[in-house]
């Protein structure tokens, strides 16, 4: 074989090994598709860790209705709140040291309406029941007793009072008893007195008589992790609360001496409602005027348990004005008992003329 043979030989075999080696280096240096190293381009395929919010689930607008807020911490919100809208054929009058001043007159022989405002603050529809207690005898009620309520919604509720002629007279507390479907029962007050009477009183006072307790020895007690001391029974009479006036009310100074208005020739009434623990008390009532009689032309009656179906003692007083009676203002001090514990109210007679 020439040299120039074994040139060509050599030459073939060279190239040979050179693609040989380019082929495999490509191979590390240009992987083919599939690969199974990381791309930097975002997969199509769907990721499947979830999410805190659906996407078919929007999110709410800044434009969308608020959410009232809850009555009250200590209220479970699926009981509504129960707002007193209107009144009407009631009259009206005030009792002193009662969170619940006002007193709406029904009298005998007449019908009168309370509209409620029923508010729900739940997320969800509520079947409700309506009871309104205590029962007032010979008093025909009438209100739808059962409701719907939407979420976060208010429905109105009409209660019609229809007085016989010869309902006793009486002072109820009323309140309505709420029973939620699935949730329970409450009881909810209405923030009124109904006074069931046939004459309207100028005014209402509230007299606490406690009776009068002897100290008893005091039980020796093991010593308690409670921080609040066991208070004593007092020895003495308790003395009259002085009452919380409602909020935003500006409170009248102490003690409370209202101003009674009354026509000469015409007459006043004044209810003494007494809360009291004697049993069949013998009660007593005499007014006076600058510490004497009452001035000429002033009269008073005082007429014993005029609630006879009520739970506690009562006072009526009237009082008439004779027609010649100088018109002005006369400080009355009514000085009461029951038994021997004693109270003592102030008052302002304005005597005015008719014309």
């Amino acid at each position: 074989m020439s040299e120039h043979e074994k040139g060509m030989i050599f030459s073939v075999v060279f190239a040979l090994i050179l693609v040989v080696s380019l082929a495999g280096a490509s191979y590390y240096l240009l992987p083919p598709e599939g690969s199974p190293y990381p791309s930097a381009a975002p997969s199509a395929t769907p990721s499947l860790i979830p999410t805190s919010t659906p996407i078919s689930t929007p999110m709410p607008s800044s434009t969308s209705t608020p959410i009232p807020p809850s009555p009250s911490p200590t209220r479970p919100t699926f009981f509504p709140e129960i707002e007193v809208a209107s009144l009407e054929g009631f009259d009206c009058t005030e009792m002193e040291y009662s969170v619940q001043p006002q007193v709406l007159v029904l009298h005998q022989g007449t019908s009168a309406n309370i509209t409620l405002n029923i508010y729900s603050y739940f997320n969800e529809s509520l079947h409700v029941s309506l009871s309104l207690q205590p029962v007032m005898v010979s008093v025909n009620c009438e209100y739808p007793s059962t409701l719907d309520l939407p979420p976060y919604g208010r429905a109105i509720s009409t209660i019609v009072l229809e007085a016989a002629a010869d309902a006793p007279s009486n002072l109820y507390n009323p309140q309505l008893d709420i029973n939620v479907d699935g949730y329970g029962s409450m009881g909810s007050g209405l923030g009124i007195h109904i006074l069931v009477f046939p004459s309207t009183p100028s005014y209402i006072f509230h007299v606490f008589a406690q009776m009068e307790e002897s100290p008893s020895p005091s039980p020796t007690l093991s010593p308690t992790p409670s921080p609040t001391p066991l208070p004593t029974p007092p020895a003495t009479p308790l003395p009259t609360p002085i009452p919380t006036p409602p909020p935003g009310a500006t409170p009248p100074p102490w003690p409370w001496q209202p101003e009674l208005q009354v026509e000469r020739g015409k007459g006043m009434q004044i209810l003494f409602y007494i809360h009291t623990e004697v049993k069949n008390p013998s009660l007593s009532l005499n007014l006076t005027y600058q510490s004497g009689p009452l001035p000429a032309g002033i009269n008073a009656h005082v007429t014993l348990n005029p609630l006879p179906s009520a739970a506690f003692q009562h006072l009526l007083l009237t009082i008439t004005v004779d027609p010649e009676t100088p018109e002005g203002t006369y400080e009355i001090t009514a000085k009461g008992s029951v038994n021997q514990i004693t109270y003592e109210r102030v008052f302002h007679l304005k005597v005015t003329s008719s014309e």
